[in-house]
């Protein structure tokens, strides 16, 4: 009788171990399917294409002003637009519903600005476009914690290029040297308004990269 009772002990203790291992078993093998999720999981986070947040241009949809001659891009986008050519030697194009507002400033003193054009939307706009001309030579300014200047062509031509960024209001100007000692700057401003609505930036620097200057 106590045999019978030993052999029925090693009998459930060896059952037992075989039900707990089978399960040790199926745990092991769930776990490894969880582990394979989640590793499935980050990698496709990391890896799906971002999406552009809205309200933020894409870098490569921008016209950008490069050296030398327009790309076929800035042409197509210029193609029908109007053309002002300036008495002190130079051209550029803009929009056919944008218009110009040409001042002369050195009427009343000869410490102001030859002439001033302004490049007005057929709205009320946070940038404005202006193409400005000094009598001088067009010197580089100094870099500050503001400003940079840095030595660039338009066109083919040498310029100094001043960048002035920042939050509520910044800058980029183009400085180049006409003939009988005239400096002309073309000026990209942009001052935040909420009531206003934004010159598009390729509008913008397609006007100033048509940019001719008169041999």
């Amino acid at each position: 009788m106590r045999q019978s009772k030993f052999q029925c002990g090693i009998t459930a203790a060896a059952c037992h171990i075989l039900m707990r291992g089978g399960f040790l078993k199926k745990f092991v093998i769930i776990q490894g399917l969880l582990i394979i999720l989640l590793l499935g999981a980050v990698f496709y986070v990391y890896t799906r294409p971002q999406k552009q947040p809205e309200g933020i241009e894409n870098p490569q949809s921008k016209t950008v002003l490069t050296d030398g001659p327009n790309g076929t891009g800035a042409s197509n986008l210029t193609a029908d637009w109007k053309t002002h050519t300036d008495e002190y030697g130079f051209s550029f194009k803009y929009p056919k519903d944008f218009s110009l507002d040409i001042s002369r400033p050195v009427e009343y003193s000869e410490n102001f600005p030859l002439e001033v054009i302004v490049v007005f939307p057929p709205y009320e706009s946070t940038n404005t476009i202006e193409f400005s001309l000094i009598k001088g030579v067009v010197k580089k300014s100094p870099s500050d914690e503001i400003c940079q200047s840095t030595n660039t062509t338009l066109n083919a031509v040498p310029a100094i290029k001043r960048s002035c960024p920042g939050a509520g209001a910044s800058s980029v100007s183009y400085s180049v040297q006409l003939k009988n000692g005239i400096a002309l700057t073309a000026r990209i401003a942009h001052n935040e308004t909420p009531e206003s609505k934004k010159i598009p930036q390729e509008t913008a620097d397609g006007i100033v990269s048509s940019l001719t200057i008169s041999p």
